[in-house]
């Protein structure tokens, strides 16, 4: 059956590896809203006929960090957060999270020692983690991808895998690390069987790991899981409403083509500066 509420906790870093630094890429953020548009009064609000609405669960989101309640956390775009609990908040405590979100912060923070504790002990009550671009750098400084099947932003992927070895890592947009039902591995990528679909065997409260790639590959992995976990017909109106979900588990491109292409952008870069400006452009364009 499909929970009928759900509790998302958007842990939140601080402080920043230095004090100008913005704590969170806002985009990384974006997907905590698919979630939102889960619930009655949001789709109440966009006239969604009352059969689709009775399959709406309760949706509670909270940001929490390290410190106090109603604390500043700097964004990407000049966006400044206040949390809404600290880690020792009773309404944050084990047993009271369904699913914890790390938004992608700098790549050398460096995460405090209760961040760790208390993503732990709420992956031993059967939280779900899910991270977001650089968000596994820092679930990897916790030791929470140790064993794991996970990815990370395409081009930081060879970083990961130097400073993460313990971690099976994969070129993907997202992929989900399972535990397996006899408790004695792990299921890695089982949504992809049926990628697309949402038609997979995921309950709550199982202890899930799930990770994306660079940025908007975070909506791609948040909408497999609200189809892998919430009634069709609530997760497609949800997905069709944001216009996200088309793009399956793997690129389109492969690495080669991807640094080809970046290097390609280089180079145009440094003939626009030897030309100048718009100048520049012209003659890339004569090279084609």
């Amino acid at each position: 059956m499909p929970p009928s509420s759900l509790h998302i906790a958007v842990l939140l870093p601080s402080p920043s590896p230095t004090p100008s630094s913005p704590g969170v890429q806002l985009l990384d953020l974006s997907p905590i809203d698919l979630f939102s548009m889960l619930s009655r009064a949001y789709l109440t609000s966009c006239s969604v006929p009352s059969p689709i609405l009775s399959l709406c669960p309760d949706i509670r989101i909270s940001y929490v960090s390290s410190l106090p309640p109603r604390s500043p956390v700097l964004c990407t775009a000049n966006l400044t957060l206040l949390t809404t609990h600290s880690l020792s908040s009773s309404e944050a405590a084990p047993g009271e999270v369904d699913v914890i979100l790390f938004p992608g912060p700098d790549p050398a923070y460096k995460p405090a020692e209760e961040e760790g504790t208390w993503v732990k002990a709420h992956m031993e009550n059967g939280a779900t983690l899910m991270t977001v671009c650089t968000g596994a750098f820092w679930a990897g400084r916790m030791g929470l991808y140790e064993g794991r099947r996970v990815t990370g932003p395409r081009a930081l992927l060879p970083a990961l895998r130097k400073e993460f070895p313990g971690a099976e890592w994969v070129d993907g947009r997202w992929t989900v690390d399972m535990p397996s039902q006899n408790g004695n591995g792990k299921e890695g990528g089982g949504y992809g069987a049926d990628s697309g679909q949402g038609r997979y065997a995921k309950r709550v409260g199982t202890g899930e790991v799930w990770s994306s790639g660079g940025i908007t590959n975070g909506l791609d992995m948040v909408a497999a899981y609200l189809r892998g976990v919430f009634p069709g017909p609530l997760a497609e109106t949800v997905c069709a409403f944001a216009e996200v979900g088309d793009r399956g588990m793997g690129y389109g491109q492969g690495k080669v083509g991807m640094y080809g292409w970046f290097g390609w952008l280089v180079v145009r870069a440094w003939i626009g500066g030897l030309f100048g400006g718009k100048g520049g452009e012209k003659e890339v364009e004569k090279m084609k």
